[in-house]
């Protein structure tokens, strides 16, 4: 059998199997409303998760504003420790300063003493 008998013999289900524009069309809308349910799906599930990812912006807004007041609490902390630096470095050299009259009075007094005592043995021998 050559091909031009083929095409003019009668398909092997029958005429009535073959396709149609009308059962085409019936299947691609069919295919279409398929395709359509999925993506309306696949949406929906998006928006789902951008609502979540809404959440998560917000608790992340929270945390940087609560980051933020730490930071100014922190700032706040450093300047009162700045001031009592301040304040223990004027100690400090206040301290120094009163160690250095006593270790020169330490030294006028022991010095007084050798003299006391030096004239009290030098009588004392006389």
């Amino acid at each position: 059998m050559d091909e031009a008998d083929l095409l003019l013999d009668r398909p092997p289900g029958g005429w009535d199997d073959l396709v149609t524009k009308e059962w085409l069309h019936l299947e691609l809308g069919a295919f279409e409303a398929r395709m359509g349910a999925r993506f309306a799906a696949i949406d929906a599930r998006f928006a789902e998760m951008d609502a979540r990812f809404a959440v998560i912006d917000g608790r992340f807004a929270a945390l940087d504003a609560r980051f933020a007041a730490i930071d100014a609490r922190l700032l706040a902390t450093d300047e009162r420790l700045g001031s009592f630096e301040r304040g223990f470095r004027s100690l400090e050299s206040r301290l120094d300063g009163l160690a250095k009259d006593l270790r020169s009075q330490t030294w006028r007094l022991v010095s007084v003493l050798v003299a006391a005592m030096a004239v009290a043995i030098s009588v004392n021998r006389f």
